[in-house]
């Protein structure tokens, strides 16, 4: 009797030990890059930061126990009384007690545009590549900084009424948001304050889980002269294999990291260990 209780209490910690080793394990770093060449790490690697960026980090982070994956996020803010900056994230999540899809690339941008002085019909056309094209030129070279000119503050600041609406739609061309930035449709007139400009915020959100739409807005309304090209982009790739994150670069596409047939394989192991480790567990009692 002491002979099999030993030998099935060896096969039991064996199978929970296989379960352990299924935790997923995930790059780690995080670090900034300004629109001035500096690059600042905010992690414990203890160097410039660069390594992030060009997938070289050696520092990696193990899933807690819950299923979760691997992330790398990109967060660039266009400032317009500051340093641009792309932030970069290296991370195991587990976020909402979710998995978020791997099959696509989950973004989100806006920006203030001012269409009395710009032509914004086509503005969504271009819809996030400008992002990632104007991104890209921060992290590889750095550039000046993108405040409007003098001349364009002082040209805007001759309008003075605003026709303040919104609209949304999953059509970037639907005429609901074309009629919104033109002055049309569903909204009301408004005299904007003494120094104040009317600009178009327009927004995209492609963070939402496979089936679902992504969504346009277009919001017209009275704002501060320097919220002109005042923008924001964020990109978030989610994958489920070891260090699938590593090398994942800013406007990369889905990863080809075989997901599926290795997710299969894990699964199949952790419930074949589980339904061991339960069935000695009865032949014990």
């Amino acid at each position: 009797m002491n002979f099999y209780f030993s030998f099935y209490v060896q096969i039991i910690s064996y199978a929970l030990i296989v379960n352990g080793s299924e935790k997923t394990k995930c790059d780690y770093c995080h670090s900034i890059v300004f629109s001035d060449g500096k690059i600042e790490s905010h992690d414990e690697s203890e160097d410039s930061g660069s390594k992030c960026f060009n997938g070289s980090q050696e520092i990696e982070v193990h899933g807690d126990g819950r299923d979760g994956q691997c992330k790398t996020v990109y967060v660039v803010d266009w400032l317009t009384n500051t340093r641009n900056q792309v932030d970069l994230k290296r991370i195991w999540t587990h976020e909402i007690g979710v998995s978020f899809p791997t099959e696509k690339v989950c973004s989100l941008g806006a920006i203030w545009k001012n269409c009395n002085e710009d032509d914004c019909s086509q503005y969504y056309q271009d819809f996030p590549d400008n992002f990632i094209n104007e991104a890209k030129q921060i992290i590889e070279n750095g550039f000046e900084n993108s405040s409007k000119s003098t001349d364009l503050i002082e040209q805007e600041t001759k309008t003075t009424e605003c026709f303040t609406c919104v609209a949304y739609s999953i059509d970037p061309n639907d005429s609901s948001i074309r009629d919104c930035y033109s002055g049309k449709g569903n909204g009301e007139w408004e005299t904007c304050d003494e120094g104040q400009v009317c600009l178009t915020y327009f927004y995209f959100n492609n963070m939402v889980p496979n089936g679902i739409d992504m969504t346009y807005q277009a919001m017209t309304s009275c704002q501060e002269p320097q919220m002109v090209d005042f923008k924001q982009y964020q990109e978030h790739h989610y994958c489920n294999t070891d260090n699938c994150n590593k090398q994942v670069m800013l406007g990369d596409g889905v990863q080809p990291n075989g997901d599926d047939d290795d997710q299969s394989d894990g699964v199949i192991l952790n419930m074949t260990t589980r339904g061991l480790t339960f069935f000695m567990v009865l032949s014990l009692i």
